[in-house]
């Protein structure tokens, strides 16, 4: 039997910055006044499987959800415009995760998990480094047509072993700009 947890803290009207996993099974659903899920609040929460963020969440902090190795789903509403660094660090349990169309940065090791595949949205404006570097990684579907910054300096095995698809028309961009120009294969779609 799965257990649902709402959090709710007069402290945490507006940050949230601490948590305890005492459950099984773990469903954990954030009260609609979180603006930021703070510092590590989840970090190491081991018992955590499903993280639902709401809407009134922009920003998600440094290392939020690192070493969740039992974090399996994570489902973002539109708003969180940051998501900061090691946020989902060794959270390699985690198969997919649908970035919301606010999305503008991903901030350096931000990502570690198990994606196949991976959708940024059109409105990404700059993805930091070592977001890229996750085993099994084959498809990143990018939605914008101008390439967002990407600040990736050295290559790595996902450079050959990932596919970016590109929207029509912007191929060529892609191609000669930084970061972006270390992937071997760049689609349109």
């Amino acid at each position: 039997m799965k257990k649902n947890i709402s959090i709710i803290s007069l402290l945490a009207l507006f940050t949230i910055t601490t948590f305890s996993c005492t459950s099984e099974e773990p469903i954990v659903e954030l009260p609609n006044t979180i603006k930021v899920i703070g510092r590590e609040v989840f970090s190491n929460s081991l018992k955590l499987k499903s993280i639902r963020i709401p809407s009134s969440v922009h920003s998600i902090d440094f290392g939020a959800f690192r070493e969740c190795s039992n974090l399996t789903e994570v489902i973002m509403n539109n708003n969180i415009e940051t998501i900061g660094e090691y946020a989902f660090h060794k959270c390699y349990n985690i198969k997919e995760i649908k970035f919301p169309k606010s999305l503008k940065k991903i901030e350096a090791f931000a990502l570690s998990g198990n994606f196949s595949e991976i959708t940024l949205p059109s409105t990404i404006e700059c993805i930091k480094e070592y977001n890229f570097g996750i085993e099994g990684l084959m498809k990143i579907h990018c939605k914008s047509v101008t390439p967002p910054i990407y600040r990736e300096e050295e290559r790595y095995s996902i450079h050959d072993r990932a596919t970016v698809f590109v929207p029509k028309g912007s191929k060529v961009r892609y191609r000669e700009a930084d970061g972006w120009k270390l992937f071997s294969k760049i689609e349109e779609e």
